[in-house]
């Protein structure tokens, strides 16, 4: 899929970014190792890892959203701004939703730690 990207003039990424619970993840240095102890490393998919939301997780943009719950979101800065996106998920279990998909990278791949941590205060209240 890269080179695709590329020979269509292209330049393709992957991104992710911090995660909120406790873990390896939790800030780019130990989020980009991992990535790379899992094969997605420069040299094996022909493409940069870049983290969205800066290295310690809190670079986001606020945007607006009209939710139930919530109004706005924090985004992960660099996943904040319009450009084509090419998303491929697999299929994941994933211990609190049951299982993950492309609307799940999406929602969390993208997010900034300031992001996921502020709406977690307002869905308790509900």
């Amino acid at each position: 899929m890269v080179d695709r990207v590329k020979a269509l003039g292209g330049k393709p990424f992957l991104t992710d970014s911090s995660t909120l619970y406790p873990g390896e993840r939790k800030e780019a240095v130990s989020a980009l190792t991992c990535a790379i102890e899992n094969g997605f490393a420069y040299a094996v998919v022909n493409a940069p890892l870049l983290m969205c939301d800066g290295l310690r997780g809190h670079s986001a943009r606020r945007v607006p959203v009209r939710g139930e719950i919530l109004q706005a979101v924090d985004i992960g800065l660099e996943s904040s701004r319009p450009t084509p996106c090419v998303v491929l998920s697999h299929f994941k279990c994933h211990e609190l939703t049951g299982f993950g998909g492309a609307l799940k990278n999406l929602g969390m791949g993208c997010s900034s730690r300031s992001g996921s941590w502020s709406s977690i205060p307002r869905l308790r209240r509900r």
